[in-house]
């Protein structure tokens, strides 16, 4: 699951603005991680983000919103590909190795 902590930095860090990014984190996670498997297993040519689970998530948010968070997402998506591609930690193609980042704690403090 992803942390809480990673939204903020200090105690003035602690602003619902930091809380809603938690949230969107988590479902994107839930929602994204089983199309991200379909194209890495080529079933799919490219990950599709779509608005419905921000929507569901956040139903009063207006289309405005949810279409500015969706293209977000699809920019950050394509950002992270394009560093993956010279990333010596091979997360992707190396998707089911044991990561030994996890074990390193300077990362989470």
């Amino acid at each position: 699951m992803i942390s809480p902590t990673s939204f903020y930095s200090s105690q003035d860090d602690k602003i619902k603005l930091n809380w809603f990014c938690y949230e969107l984190a988590l479902s994107i996670y839930d929602s994204m991680k089983d199309e991200v498997l379909r194209q890495l297993s080529a079933e799919i040519e490219k990950v599709c983000i779509s608005y419905e689970p921000v929507e569901s998530f956040f139903p009063d948010i207006g289309d405005d919103m949810v279409n500015k968070m969706t293209d977000a997402i699809s920019y950050a998506w394509d950002h992270m590909l394009s560093i993956c591609e010279v990333c010596p930690n091979r997360c992707i193609s190396e998707k089911d190795v044991f990561c030994t980042l996890f074990d390193e704690k300077h990362l989470f403090e």
